[in-house]
């Protein structure tokens, strides 16, 4: 087990963002802005020792075991042990994720929310979304002054996941009017929910790897 520190896995991230590329040491330690020289240096030697990149007869990596990368950054931050604000909205599931971007543009949706908008499978009114942990407070006076109400984890459909790792926000992808985690991250949140969220996730890696620059 190679060390796995939330810098790491924001490397992990930004290496899955960029599957189809071979990439430097340099270009990733200037591209990304996650670490430094030395301590990319670092990281690549151990994701090429756990087998997860590769270095090619150019000096370059490319990434070799996107799904081992993707069970490092769910072993890392497993979806069930992230801070989660439970609210009870009612709406269908395009209706909330249209009510929580209008209340914070910086939304980004996950499991269920975010995969239906990658690649629909799973029938679900729940929506989980990341927002950023500064303004999460704001978010939950503006769902209640629009009708929303507080809900524990098991009555609520909406699910708030405040968070200070930037990666979320700023490698996301934006697909029609919503956006969505980077893929690492919306995989990983996937296969640590289990069940048929995990079995989402298999279906989505394959789409994906069969045509990483098409996702």
């Amino acid at each position: 087990m190679i060390p796995i520190t939330p810098k790491r896995v924001a490397l992990a991230v930004w290496l899955l963002e960029n599957i189809e590329k071979e990439v430097s040491i340099y270009q990733t330690t200037k591209e990304s802005r996650i670490l430094n020289y030395h301590a990319t240096h670092e990281a690549f030697k151990d994701f090429a020792s756990a087998g997860y990149i590769q270095k090619t007869k150019a000096e370059r990596y490319r990434v070799t075991d996107a799904p081992a990368l993707v069970h490092q950054i769910a072993l890392a931050f497993p979806f069930r042990l992230k801070p989660i604000v439970g609210f009870f909205l009612g709406d269908a599931m395009i209706g909330k994720m249209q009510r929580l971007s209008s209340i914070e543009p910086g939304t980004v949706f996950t499991l269920f929310a975010g995969a239906e908008l990658l690649s629909p499978y799973v029938r679900t009114i729940m929506v989980h979304a990341y927002v950023p942990a500064k303004s999460i407070e704001t978010q939950k006076d503006r769902l209640l002054q629009s009708g929303g109400r507080r809900a524990e984890l098991n009555e609520a459909d909406t699910f708030l996941l405040p968070t200070d790792h930037a990666f979320v926000f700023e490698f996301a992808k934006r697909i029609g009017s919503y956006r969505i985690p980077p893929m690492g991250v919306l995989l990983a949140d996937l296969e640590s929910y289990g069940g048929l969220a995990q079995e989402q996730a298999g279906r989505i890696m394959r789409e994906w790897l069969s045509r990483p620059s098409a996702l």
